[in-house]
């Protein structure tokens, strides 16, 4: 009788401390989940192996570390990680918590700590992905893929059908997402265990919406091939060099966003060579083929005579035409046009009206100029107090002009953005 009671107890006191570690433990990825570090602190103090913790209560399977991921506390995830948490444990799922952080807002803070404490970057899961088919099939994320890389991921390990992620995502017929590895040397020759090539999978993948433009790209010219070619010859390629190659196919594919963009590459000189004639051309194909903001690129290089002759007429239809699509800044600098008098009969009250268009687009330059026009009364009844409206807002948006005209406004009173 005595023992059967030794024995009894003996039971209630495990159930007792089996209940107090879960209480522990639930406590613990509490804290955690509000973001109080100094009750974390407190308690990894009291108890070191809570590091291990996970809670359990209410049928739940939470850990420490992918809730501070799911909650992007980066200052949480760093302490948790300093203390000995480990960055590899899975959830009851099987999510590890790179995984985890695929699945929130992707913050590259909280992967640069997952992988400087050894974060397995390339565990396959239950269908054999790797992290780097996940990524490309997110679509227009080449930033991720290059983030992954440059923590060491493999660029073409293969999945259980064979599929490296250049694969994955020429099925999903995302190119820009390819973009990364096709210029950190992936194998465009590379085929599926069904025995399908880049080419293939992209033709499957025309419903995918990228249709000519990832074709071209995965193509034997494209600029996949391009981007490894310049690999193989150059190594590593700068993110401007890769971009221009990637807008280069787009464009020849009938993407005109792709060619204004270049134009404004070639204008710059990022990653191509300055040639304002070839910025020229491309701005003019894209307007030509109704992109305002291209028409306003083309416009200020009229006005400017930068790459083609001067031709203020020309540029002021332009400007118009822009400015219809919603570029505020082109409503600008029309206005200005009509204020200075440049090439067009000065017109005060015209320029007002373009500048209101503008600000009414966002513009905060426009703003500035329209706030400019009620302070001094030109093109529009003086109304200081409408003056100084539209001056801060185009202060609060680091407009220098607007910054500097507030202040005029203001008298011996500074402003600042």
């Amino acid at each position: 009788m005595v023992r059967k009671a030794a024995v009894l107890s003996g039971l209630v006191l495990l159930v007792a401390c089996g209940g107090g570690e879960k209480k522990r433990h639930s406590e613990f990825v509490g804290a955690v989940t509000l973001g109080d570090t100094a009750r974390v602190r407190q308690l990894l103090e009291a108890d070191p192996l809570l590091i291990t913790a996970v809670d359990e209560t209410n049928g739940r399977f939470v850990r420490p570390l992918h809730e501070a991921i799911r909650n992007r506390n980066v200052p949480m995830v760093r302490l948790l990680l300093d203390k000995g948490v480990a960055p590899n444990s899975p959830e009851a799922d099987g999510l590890t918590p790179v995984r985890q952080w695929l699945r929130t807002d992707r913050n590259p803070e909280i992967l640069d700590l997952l992988a400087a404490r050894k974060a397995d970057l390339e565990a396959p899961d239950a269908f054999g992905r790797h992290l780097l088919h996940q990524v490309v099939e997110m679509k227009d994320v080449p930033e991720l893929v290059d983030l992954f890389l440059d923590h060491g991921a493999k660029v073409d390990p293969r999945d259980a059908e064979g599929l490296t992620p250049l694969l994955a995502a020429a099925a999903s017929g995302s190119h820009h997402t390819a973009a990364p590895l096709c210029a950190r040397g992936a194998d465009l020759t590379a085929r599926t265990s069904a025995g399908d090539d880049a080419a293939r999978l992209v033709e499957r993948a025309k419903g995918s919406g990228e249709g000519e433009a990832a074709k071209r790209f995965f193509g034997p010219d494209g600029g996949c091939a391009q981007l490894g070619a310049l690999f193989r010859k150059s190594g590593p390629i700068l993110e401007p060099t890769r971009r221009a190659i990637v807008y280069d196919s787009d464009c020849l594919s009938g993407d005109m966003y792709a060619c204004g963009e270049l134009g404004s590459q070639y204008d710059r000189g990022e990653g191509v060579p300055v040639d304002l004639l070839k910025a020229v051309e491309l701005f003019t194909k894209a307007c030509q083929a109704g992109r305002s903001w291209s028409c306003g690129k083309l416009a200020y290089r009229l006005e400017n005579g930068r790459g083609t002759p001067r031709d203020i007429l020309g540029a002021v239809t332009l400007y118009r035409k822009a400015c219809e699509g919603h570029e505020g800044w082109c409503c600008n600098n029309l206005g200005i046009l009509y204020e200075q008098g440049d090439g067009v009969r000065k017109d005060a009250e015209k320029a007002v009206t373009y500048y209101r268009m503008g600000c009414s687009s966002g513009d905060f330059g426009a703003c500035a100029s329209l706030g400019h026009a009620y302070a001094t009364g030109e093109g529009v009844p003086r109304d200081l107090g409408a003056a100084r409206v539209l001056l801060e807002k185009a202060c609060a948006g680091k407009d220098v002009h607007g910054c500097r005209w507030l202040a005029e406004l203001q008298g011996p009173r500074a402003a600042g953005p």
